[in-house]
């Protein structure tokens, strides 16, 4: 008998598993990543801001420049500067309006000023339906709200209105306020002097700026009205300063200075930047944008002495303007 070997395999044993220990970071190393980032955007944040604020004052320069453009188209086509109008104890039937809504058509807002109606005033009821609407060109884009509304209560011509009307940052300077005249704040020349752009038609034309046009001053910012600025906040008291639309005939403003109180009181030697009450007023740091009669734009510093910026705002006072 043939004996067979029978072979047993044995099947192989089965390796133990082996835990797999997975890189990783620890709550050390998390809290010093999180550290870094924080500290790098804290670094990059302010050039960011930076950046936005750079392209925010050429915007707001630009507008300046179409108004500048349209200012002297209006010159050179009518003879003469735009004015507000507005009754007078002189002019006791003139029609309340603005410069800027005498100038829209040279804004490319044609069909906004073919439904304007001069014949009425500006809080008419033809007219409110026309000034509610926003116009980027007459808004800094630096200034909080652009798109805000004031719906200040107006009584004038034995009428009320308290309607909505589009805001805008900038307005005309009217000239040299009382309150300066024997403060000695500024020249004797330019006490009590009037701007270019009076009210009720005035009559100013390039040539009649003997100052120079490039030493005059046309339009500055007064910013963020109808809500009362002082100094960078919003004041507590309830002041509204008036003519925040840009279709409000007490747009344009005098300059009255103010002082260092809680209130920037005028007068006062601060000419730039204290208050929105109808003064020269900014959200630019340190700076106001302001429009020349020759055109051009310039940032004044709110340092800027207003011996200067009056001497800027008459047009023939014949005043010596220096630096600037």
């Amino acid at each position: 008998m043939t004996r067979r070997r029978v072979c047993l395999r044995h099947s192989p044993l089965k390796r133990p598993l082996k835990l797999c220990t997975c890189a990783g970071f620890t709550l050390i190393e998390l809290l010093v990543t999180i550290a870094i980032i924080a500290v790098l955007i804290a670094l990059l944040l302010p050039a960011v801001q930076q950046a936005r604020e750079a392209a925010r004052r050429v915007q707001c320069s630009n507008n300046l420049k179409q108004i500048a453009l349209a200012l002297h188209n209006y010159e050179s086509q009518s003879g003469m500067f735009p004015t507000s109008t507005r009754t007078t104890p002189t002019h006791p039937g003139e029609k309340r309006a603005t410069t800027f809504a005498r100038i829209l058509p040279l804004l490319d807002h044609a069909n906004l000023f073919r439904r304007y109606d001069f014949r009425v005033n500006w809080f008419d009821t033809p007219n409110q339906t026309v000034i509610p609407t926003q116009l980027s060109v007459f808004q800094c884009p630096s200034t909080p709200n652009s798109n805000r509304l004031d719906t200040t209560l107006v009584t004038a011509s034995s009428a009320a209105f308290s309607g909505p009307r589009a805001c805008a940052d900038y307005a005309p300077l009217e000239g040299i306020g009382s309150l300066l005249t024997g403060a000695g704040l500024v020249d004797s020349k330019s006490e009590g002097s009037p701007g270019t752009l009076q009210v009720n038609f005035t009559q100013c034309r390039i040539a009649d700026i003997t100052d120079g046009t490039s030493s005059t001053l046309l339009i500055a910012e007064d910013a963020g009205r109808p809500a009362w600025y002082i100094r960078g906040r919003i004041a507590s008291t309830g002041l509204i300063p008036p003519g925040a639309g840009w279709a409000d005939d007490e747009q344009d403003f005098f300059l009255h200075g103010a002082l260092g109180d809680s209130l920037a009181s005028p007068p006062g030697p601060c000419a730039i930047n204290c208050h929105n009450d109808g003064e020269i007023y900014s959200f630019h740091t340190g700076t106001a944008n302001t429009l020349f009669a020759d055109g051009h734009v310039k940032f004044l510093s709110a340092s800027t002495d207003i011996r200067v910026v009056a001497r800027l705002i008459t047009p023939r006072a014949q005043e010596i303007i220096g630096e600037i």
